[in-house]
């Protein structure tokens, strides 16, 4: 399943890139677009505390307009 290679790709990131919230925001849209919005919520909180600039992002990604519905 490609979504899944994805998901397995951005979980072997560097630890830097892990604190930057870029790979949580990129699983979140991932998971969003695999249907799994549990999950998705999950990482886009662990972006924003990462960055809270990515919440203004989050909000209107189209990858993620299915979290705010």
């Amino acid at each position: 399943n490609e979504g899944d290679k994805a998901v397995e790709v951005l979980l072997s990131a560097p630890e830097w890139i892990r604190r930057t919230g870029i790979l949580h925001y990129n699983l979140a849209c991932y998971e969003a677009r695999l249907g799994d919005p549990s999950t998705a919520r999950q990482c886009i909180r662990a972006a924003i505390q990462l960055n809270a600039a990515m919440k203004n992002n989050a909000q209107i990604d189209p990858d993620l307009q299915s979290l705010w519905s």
